[in-house]
């Protein structure tokens, strides 16, 4: 007859073999959900064809702007289709409607004023317009372009960045940070020209042409050598001075506004883009 103690342990033995021989067996835990903002950065890095950036800013707490052939969204939601709307009122509405709506849950606080904007580099100048002039309207003047940071590595949600523009309303001299009162005015023209003046309050210089030919770098981004030249003479000229304001933008598509952007940051100049 077996004694009771010794079966006690055979029982307590097994239990314990049983017990690590099943503990890999146990079920896995799910992965997290990604959130709204890995989902969106995964899409852009994934389906859409955007400029490439030397420099680039982090992605931000901000509505998401995203243009895919003629549709509009904004955090998802249609927001209006190109060409339909040359206003973009119903883009404009959008973004009202989420003002609004920081507002109240923030009382007392300042709006941060900022929209990220993912489109493909080729986008023409006349959409990328009427994109700026459409979130400087609603009280975003700032608009942060998606950019592939192309220094980091292959394009991937981790890579993808911004470079951000301030936008200038002209008709009421609405900026991030106002109308500048000193600077250099750079003006774009249809036929791929520049010129740039120098303007001290209501004074400007007479306009000299400006070599405004893009170099693509080794990565891809776009450069503007006599841009930078340019820049460097002026302000050293006139020992320094406020943001840049460029005219034009309408000439350029998204990739050479972005071109303009990378250049101007590498100066070391903040610039401003106008529009009516």
């Amino acid at each position: 007859m077996c004694n009771p103690l010794l079966r006690a342990c055979a029982v307590s033995v097994w239990i314990a073999v049983i017990a690590v021989a099943c503990g890999g067996c146990r079920k896995k835990q799910a992965p997290p959900e990604p959130t709204f903002e890995q989902e969106t950065v995964g899409h852009i890095a994934r389906s859409i064809r955007i400029p490439v950036a030397a420099h680039a800013e982090p992605w931000s707490d901000a509505p998401v702007l995203v243009l895919e052939g003629a549709n509009i969204t904004v955090d998802g939601v249609p927001a209006g289709r190109v060409g339909t709307d040359p206003r973009m009122d119903e883009l404009r509405n959008v973004l009202k409607s989420k003002r609004e709506l920081w507002a109240m849950l923030n009382p007392g606080e300042a709006f941060p004023g900022v929209v990220l904007f993912a489109a493909a580099r080729d986008l023409p100048g006349q959409t990328v317009f009427g994109v700026a002039q459409a979130v400087a309207a609603t009280g975003y003047p700032e608009l942060c372009i998606a950019v592939h940071a192309a220094s980091r590595g292959p394009l991937a949600p981790e890579n993808v960045g911004v470079s951000c523009v301030a936008v200038l309303i002209e008709s009421d001299g609405s900026a991030g940070g106002g109308r500048p009162r000193s600077g250099m005015v750079v003006r774009l023209a249809a036929d791929a020209t520049a010129t740039a003046a120098w303007q001290q309050g209501a004074e400007v210089t007479p306009s000299a042409p400006l070599d405004f030919v893009s170099v693509r770098g080794k990565r891809g981004e776009l450069r503007y050598p006599g841009l930078a030249r340019a820049v460097e003479t002026q302000y050293s000229a006139h020992a320094g001075g406020d943001p840049i304001i460029v005219h034009g933008v309408v000439h350029l598509p998204l990739e050479g506004l972005v071109g303009v952007a990378d250049t101007l940051t590498e100066a070391k100049q903040r610039f401003l883009i106008a529009v009516p």
